[in-house]
């Protein structure tokens, strides 16, 4: 909650229970963003390809990297598949360059009007 009312946020970050990725890709909807160690297109190419840009949700694999599998059901599913350059990143690392690069490509860097 403090750290809410620090960055100005207006509603707290949801924690859900963790579930299947398959469960998780059928229940999601909005753009889903890959962020994977084996390419993909650029954030800004991904999100000119956006269809719905109200909701964005970015995957983050875990430690190793995604499996083939995971990144084939992702892909069946819509997901668009990100590179975040050519070096490999830890995935605390890589989430926050993930978002960043969100905030920047949605204006919310720049923007004060946008609710969080």
């Amino acid at each position: 909650l403090e750290a809410a009312k620090q960055s100005g946020r207006r509603r707290l970050v949801e924690i859900a229970t963790p579930v299947a990725l398959a469960d998780f890709l059928n229940a999601t909807d909005g753009t889903m963003l890959v962020f994977s160690e084996r390419g993909g297109v650029t954030i800004k190419e991904a999100i000119a390809d956006a269809q719905d840009r109200s909701e964005v949700v970015a995957l983050i694999g875990p430690e190793g990297g995604w499996e083939e599998g995971e990144l084939a059901l992702m892909e069946d599913s819509g997901c668009l598949m990100i590179t975040l350059g050519p070096r490999t990143l830890r995935t605390e690392t890589a989430a926050i360059a993930a978002i960043t690069l969100l905030q920047h490509a949605l204006g919310d860097l720049s923007r004060s009007d946008l609710e969080l």
